[in-house]
């Protein structure tokens, strides 16, 4: 029996093998970009085999700077994910790069076996210039995996400068290819390579068994899903609101602890929004997938808990927006009623659950020096309402 089960176990090993050999070394996703500074850029591409990787890169389209990552002096080789940061470079200023994998066949201590390289299309970046105050981005909330819309509303909004993925993109992150399907392989559609996303954590990111390797996948400043950054006169926080029910409900088999985790949030959101790069700035702009203040609340434990721990906080941050998603029903509100900051809500798909309703949307907001707008839009571009720092005006349709 012994014997029997030996034999299983290596015709399985060694059909694996084979199959993994007879893969033509590719590209699981393409190269995406994150982590957008005036002097850098995180570029990040997934290969379907283990590699060492670098990037060429340069101010032409014919790029020949290589760049590449490091470890406590070992270059990255045999990681699935690739990651090289670009740093020194100039405010303003456009580069080209191309990204490119060794596949790695074999990996002894003393000999290393390389296989073919691959080497992705000519991609194009254009840093913010130095204190930028004039510059557009989009959010989407609540794809839910089916963003057939996103690509539309880019062609649409050609002028846009990164994109915020505000939580719910995947409906779970249950495997490798929907983390590479919803959030890297469609990072802004036809765009993807050129402009940065942002991603926030909702709720459907925190399911599955992958969820827990989501991180590996982006690149954020403080590698956590909590964190500041700013783009020229406007300082964003980036919250993670975490899962929307209690830690202990059965469809998480006793393997949440998101109570403790808001709790050592919220400690750092009160040192953040003390710090000088959010208090000395224009433009102060919250994301957070689960509404922080809503007076009435869904009744969720998860609701509760972002109002409780982060809404006093906000309150006194001289916060101008918060943008969030979540209950899948379009709103825009102007400060007062229980916030003393503007509040928009993304809507979501029309047939996913039963309390949806509103359908799909998207928001844009323009930075102009000391002017901020905001506008919620159906995703056919007609617009929900606005508003204007200062200046609210909600249209019904």
């Amino acid at each position: 029996m012994k014997a029997y089960l030996f034999l299983i176990l290596y015709l399985g090993t060694y059909l694996v093998t084979v199959a993994q050999d007879s893969l033509k070394f590719g590209f699981k996703a393409q190269p995406y970009l994150q982590r957008m500074t005036e002097t850098g850029v995180t570029v990040m591409w997934v290969a379907n085999k283990m590699c060492t990787s670098y990037l060429l890169f340069g101010e032409n389209d014919r790029p020949d700077n290589k760049a590449l990552t490091t470890h406590y002096g070992l270059i990255d080789a045999n990681v699935p994910v690739q990651k090289i940061r670009l740093d020194n470079l100039t405010p303003g200023k456009t580069y080209f790069y191309r990204a490119v994998s060794v596949e790695i066949k074999q990996y002894g201590a003393y000999r290393m076996t390389f296989g073919d390289t691959i080497i992705s299309t000519l991609h194009s970046f254009t840093l913010p210039r130095k204190q930028v105050s004039a510059f557009n981005f989009l959010v989407f909330n609540d794809i839910h995996g089916k963003p057939y819309y996103v690509d539309s509303v880019i062609k649409a909004n050609p002028d846009f400068d990164f994109a915020i993925y505000n939580g719910d993109i995947m409906p779970t992150a249950s495997s490798e290819e929907e983390i590479l399907s919803f959030i890297c392989g469609n990072a802004l559609g036809s765009v993807a390579g050129n402009k940065p996303f942002i991603m926030v954590r909702g709720n459907h990111e925190t399911r599955g068994a992958e969820a827990r390797n989501l991180i590996n996948y982006i690149d954020t400043p403080n590698g956590q899903f909590y964190y500041l950054f700013r783009w020229g006169n406007t300082c964003f926080l980036i919250l993670d609101s975490g899962e929307d029910k209690e830690d202990k409900n059965a469809q998480y088999s006793g393997l949440s602890d998101f109570d403790y985790y808001r709790s050592e949030e919220a400690e750092w959101l009160k040192k953040a929004v003390t710090s000088e790069e959010w208090r000395n700035t224009d433009h102060r702009i919250v994301c957070c997938h689960i509404p922080v203040s809503l007076n009435r609340g869904d009744g969720r434990h998860g609701t509760t808990e972002i109002r409780n721990k982060f809404a006093s906080i906000l309150d006194t941050a001289n916060v101008d927006l918060v943008i969030s998603g979540h209950t899948h029903h379009a709103e825009l509100k102007k400060p007062g009623n229980g916030h003393h900051y503007a509040l928009v809500i993304g809507g979501g798909p029309e047939k996913s659950v039963p309390f949806v309703l509103s359908g799909p949307t998207y928001i844009r907001v323009s930075i102009d020096g000391k002017r901020l707008f905001v506008g919620l839009y159906h995703i056919d571009g007609r617009m929900i309402g606005y508003y204007r720092k200062e200046f609210t005006d909600v249209r019904e349709n």
